[in-house]
């Protein structure tokens, strides 16, 4: 999906979600301003060219971005990749002298409350004709998001001959929270570093991008479009700490007639593990049924759509999984040298009622 249908969608989902409420910015809103700072390390003697991309953050159908600054100590370009219509920051330097340097991004985002758990699969109408074509890029396989003949085969199991797609894709998502268990330690193989359909059938655990590359696997093998987001969970809890090298992501499942759904299938089982933990955490119970189908906190942000992502202008390597924290080549060769620290604070969250235009200014 280029640019100008990432955009048509995002217009026509606040154009709904302004008519319904009479306002874009809501009672469950959270408003906050971000710091994210990424440093590049260990760069050899002798490079002739380091070459970076970064998420670029921007606004879309669940958040409104603000006030963007990029602190680096290159020439910095924002461009967008080919397939999703990402944002990135992309920096080139020839004959650096420093071994290691830090880009440092900052912004305000009012990330919204998504809540679409009253959703009624009798909402859901045909598929268009040409509908594969236009979800073409959020129907075909990954590197490690398998479509194939045996995720098929799975799906088909899991669904029990139901043929609504809302049902299906719910299916789907009660399946993968049922078979996985959260863990998210890599070097131990508990996890996958890229997230992985094969290692989501084969170890049963693993982290947010196991989870939902197996959702997403399943989906897209019954023809469902299916989506993936990286981005950031920014929970009261975290404010004002620094967090290193920290991620989240999720996901959601396109239901003709109801539009894009929402799942974060890895935070609903954290909330199951919780309540095993501490059986007086009632409220975890809760979250972890809305969480599974059609519900997303806002206490995070989206920095980035989509998987191998082929960057701008193109890198050398393979594409990288997604921009986590950033990618990085020297001399053409990718460089995994990188560290992250992000943290936050709370702003005053504008009153119920104030037109989200008139933020930011």
């Amino acid at each position: 999906m280029g640019k100008s249908m990432r955009i048509a969608t995002i217009c026509i989902i606040l154009a709904l979600l302004f008519a319904v409420t009479g306002t874009l910015v809501l009672a469950a809103d959270k408003y906050m301003e971000v710091s994210n700072t990424i440093e590049i390390k260990d760069i050899p003697a002798n490079t002739t060219k380091v070459e970076l991309w970064m998420p670029y953050p921007d606004s879309d159908e669940y958040q409104r971005v603000t006030d963007v600054s990029v602190d680096a100590p290159y020439p910095v370009n924002i461009t967008h990749d080919s397939d999703y219509g990402n944002p990135m920051i992309h920096m080139a330097i020839f004959n650096p002298q420093e071994t290691k340097f830090k880009v440092k991004v900052k912004f305000k985002v009012l990330r919204h409350e998504v809540d679409l758990t009253k959703a009624d699969p009798g909402q859901v109408t045909p598929w268009p004709a040409n509908y594969r074509e236009y979800f073409a890029t959020f129907l075909r396989p990954n590197k490690n998001i398998i479509v194939d003949e045996t995720t098929l085969k799975l799906a088909k199991e899991v669904v029990k001959g139901e043929t609504n797609p809302f049902l299906q894709a719910k299916a789907i998502a009660k399946y993968t929270f049922e078979k996985m268990k959260y863990d998210y330690t890599p070097d131990k193989k508990n996890a996958s570093k890229e997230g992985s359909t094969k290692h989501a059938l084969t170890v049963c655990e693993g982290g947010c991008k196991d989870f939902h590359a197996l959702f997403i696997s399943l989906c897209r093998s019954l023809g469902i479009p299916a989506r993936y987001t990286l981005g950031h969970n920014l929970k009261d809890s975290d404010e004002g700490k620094d967090m290193k090298n920290g991620y989240h992501c999720w996901a959601e499942a396109y239901i003709p007639g109801i539009g894009w759904y929402p799942t974060d299938l890895s935070e609903a089982k954290k909330c199951e593990d919780a309540y095993n933990k501490d059986n007086s955490k009632t409220d975890q119970l809760t979250k972890r049924d809305k969480l599974i189908w059609g519900w997303w906190y806002p206490d995070r942000v989206g920095l980035f759509l989509g998987r191998d992502i082929l960057c701008c202008p193109a890198q050398v390597s393979e594409r990288p999984a997604s921009l986590d924290p950033a990618y990085v080549e020297i001399d053409g060769t990718t460089h995994y040298e990188i560290t992250r620290v992000m943290s936050f604070k709370k702003l005053p969250t504008p009153a119920p009622g104030v037109a989200e235009s008139n933020m930011g200014k």
